[in-house]
């Protein structure tokens, strides 16, 4: 493909999909810092006040790139509890809350920048537990822990989102331990298992 042929595609509506594509990339190959407005507009043949249109800085790439993490995170997580089948004399809840979890880590495993930049400081991943619905991509993870425990025993006072609270905790400190080299994955599975088997037990 020309370079000219490439700038006619991009002027009829992808050219914002292609810079979040190349943009994960980036993130990826563990490049944040490297992300450049510019240099992404060079790789992919247009001019800088084109790419300028759809992202006015870097900033506003980055969220976009984090925004896209989450709706991945969000599809992964969705899936796994999806997947789980129980018998009609076994409860759902444990299955679904320790799928949800080993997705979790399984996702920060397999994503670790991308996992990093949408919990970093500042990012979307701030608002999961105020906005959890469908509605924000940061939040559609947590309303999935939500469900998953809504069979689930609480104590005396405590709220739905509190215990779904203590789920997302666990299961983030689990996979900030194994990122940073501390906790073998399998430990972390384990702990998930023992933890979804103990919320749902009676007196939890």
């Amino acid at each position: 493909m020309t370079q000219d042929m490439t700038r006619e595609t991009y002027h009829h509506g992808d050219l914002k999909g292609a810079l979040l594509r190349d943009g994960l990339a980036m993130v990826a190959a563990g490049r944040l810092e490297a992300v450049s407005l510019r240099e992404l507009a060079r790789g992919l043949g247009v001019s800088a006040s084109a790419v300028y249109r759809h992202y006015p800085d870097k900033q506003a790439l980055v969220a976009a790139i984090a925004a896209e993490g989450f709706r991945q995170f969000a599809a992964t997580l969705t899936g796994a509890v999806g997947t789980v089948t129980v018998g009609a004399a076994d409860p759902a809840g444990p299955q679904r809350l320790a799928a949800a979890g080993r997705a979790y880590l399984a996702f920060a495993g397999a994503n670790t920048g991308l996992f990093r930049l949408m919990f970093g400081s500042g990012g979307p991943g701030r608002v999961a537990v105020e906005a959890a619905d469908a509605s924000n991509p940061a939040g559609q993870a947590f309303g999935l822990l939500m469900q998953c425990l809504e069979t689930a025993p609480l104590a005396p006072e405590e709220t739905l989102r509190q215990a779904a609270a203590e789920a997302w905790a666990l299961v983030h400190g689990l996979a900030c331990l194994h990122l940073d080299g501390l906790l073998p994955p399998e430990a972390g599975a384990a702990a998930l298992t023992a933890y979804s088997q103990r919320r749902f037990s009676a007196g939890a």
